[in-house]
């Protein structure tokens, strides 16, 4: 009887520091993964396209020609668009360039514009329904107003350049500019609430930032544009 009660004793000993390793196993493993995470979100590191040979082809597929953010424990692609601005007339006129940025579907879209051959003072910027140039810029269709840019102002020498960071556009998704049209107008928008580029309206609507107003009667015509296109995300 004794010979039993030590092997029961014996046993209970071993199971009890068998739950301990355990436990302390289990805190330890679970104080690693915390570190990890705290360390990718304090320091993302940004990995170059040429580094990611041994990703999956699904993600290259997906994304071809970006740079990624490993956040999260997951990479993600750096999404990066662009557009380039003609005239929207047989002799030249207004040109330059957009660059868009957005790193995750929760950021805001860095917008970096350059327009030269403005006539001085503001000129409304919309994106436009479709990337679609066989009329020039007439055949971009209406505004497309699930987004929101606004007003741009050239100096005397007709050049405009702005950088700003806008919750109000998106690169993908239902919602997204990639596949659309940049157009600058003639004249600017009649924002009465948020009169210059990157000012939000106090009552803004989620799902339709702009005012209810017509607003393409009272920019007037197009004088530049350019189709949204993805590009590749090295500068």
């Amino acid at each position: 009887f004794s010979s039993i009660i030590g092997f029961i004793s014996v046993d209970l000993t071993l199971r009890g520091s068998f739950f301990s390793y355990s436990t302390a196993a289990m805190f330890l493993g679970t104080w690693a993964i915390l570190w990890v995470a705290h360390a990718a979100l304090a320091n993302p590191l940004l990995l170059d396209d040429d580094l990611l040979l041994e990703q999956p082809r699904l993600l290259r597929q997906v994304a071809p020609g970006r740079d990624f953010l490993f956040l999260n424990n997951q990479v993600t692609p750096i999404w990066r668009a662009s557009a380039t601005l003609t005239g929207d007339n047989a002799e030249g006129g207004p040109g330059g360039s957009v660059i868009f940025r957005q790193f995750t579907d929760f950021d805001p879209v860095v917008v970096n514009l350059n327009v030269t051959g403005l006539t001085p003072g503001k000129h409304g910027v919309h994106i436009h329904q479709y990337g679609d140039l066989t009329e020039s810029c007439k055949s971009t269709g209406p505004h497309f107003r699930r987004s929101l840019i606004g007003n741009i102002e050239a100096k005397e020498d007709g050049t405009a350049s702005v950088e700003f960071a806008s919750p109000y556009l998106s690169l993908c998704g239902p919602n997204g500019i990639i596949g659309r049209s940049l157009v600058v107008h003639e004249k600017p928008i009649e924002y009465n609430r948020f009169p210059d580029i990157a000012a939000a309206p106090s009552d803004i609507e989620e799902d339709n930032p702009s005012p209810p107003q017509t607003e393409e009667q009272k920019v007037g015509g197009i004088v530049a544009c350019g189709v949204i296109t993805i590009t590749k995300s090295k500068e």
